[in-house]
């Protein structure tokens, strides 16, 4: 499509379908491309984009893309984005302005608008911050310990309070997507999630996110089992996951007929390797039928 539509684009649906930018395009679908005034080329693109001219055209718009431009134009996405919230960009007061660039560790409101401007920050979740903090809930703007040992496991959500969909469990090297709560801040799903397509008639909720690349931790994720019932059986599948170095948040049992149980695991893993790996683990148990993910 014409250089200007991407340049403008925040969105598509495929089929009528809102889905993230990055999703893979099949033959005889039908694509609407959503555009915004206010919107530009997001740095984060790169890592999709399969042309070479696509990703000339973005690191071209970067290039020659001027600080002041960049601000200003944080400037209108960020009015913008506080009108959903009932919120004014000129009721920003110095108070508000300063606890969000300490949280945010910039050295300026204006380097926060140029991040904005450049697309190295979404708008929708700073506007989220500034609400928080006018609300004065503090706890909601600092960054929590998520378990990591370094760095965040979501590309651009310093300061954000982020909440991984207990619906669908998902960990780094899934296809992920965001919505932004009022009382949870940025929930994380998996795209194939079933909540997902509810979630998807909100559009203004809707971000397009990726793991960072550098994401570490543990994450929880559900698998179901269907083992022979045979004495030790859950011993046993208990003593193969712990040979991977995986750790055991719950688990159930039931009998599924006189000849099979089926088993529920939580466990945590770092990312889809891992949990591939212990997949393939237990698929080598003689007593094990069946495994998948939930």
């Amino acid at each position: 499509m014409h250089t200007d539509i991407g340049h403008a684009t925040v969105g598509c649906r495929i089929d009528k379908k809102l889905v993230p930018l990055r999703t893979p395009l099949e033959s005889g679908k039908t694509i609407h491309i959503i555009k915004s005034r206010d919107a530009q080329p997001n740095p984060a693109w790169l890592n999709f984009v399969t042309t070479a001219k696509a990703r000339s055209q973005i690191r071209h718009f970067m290039k020659n893309q001027k600080v002041g431009d960049a601000v200003n134009l944080g400037h209108k996405m960020l009015a913008k984005s506080l009108r959903k919230f009932n919120m004014s960009y000129e009721g920003l007061t110095d108070e508000m302005r300063g606890e969000l660039i300490e949280v945010l560790k910039l050295s300026s409101w204006d380097q926060l608008l140029e991040d904005l401007g450049s697309g190295n920050r979404m708008s929708p979740l700073v506007a989220k911050q500034i609400h928080d903090v006018v609300l004065g809930t503090d706890d909601k703007i600092a960054p929590r310990n998520l378990g990591l040992e370094a760095g965040l496991p979501i590309s651009g959500t310093e300061g954000m309070v982020l909440h991984f969909a207990n619906c669908c469990h998902p960990i780094p090297g899934d296809q992920i997507v965001g919505f932004i709560s009022t009382e949870k801040g940025l929930v994380i799903h998996r795209n194939s999630c079933h909540n997902v397509k509810n979630l998807k008639n909100n559009p203004e909720k809707y971000l397009d996110v990726h793991w960072d690349e550098h994401a570490t931790g543990t994450y929880l994720v559900d698998i179901q089992l269907e083992a022979k019932n045979q004495r030790g059986t859950l011993a046993k599948i208990a003593s193969e996951i712990a040979k991977t170095n995986t750790d055991i948040e719950r688990v159930s049992s039931e009998d599924k007929d006189e000849s099979y149980s089926s088993m529920h695991f939580v466990i945590n893993v770092r990312d889809r390797i891992h949990l591939a790996k212990v997949m393939r683990h237990l698929k080598l148990l003689p007593i094990v039928e069946k495994i998948q993910r939930l």
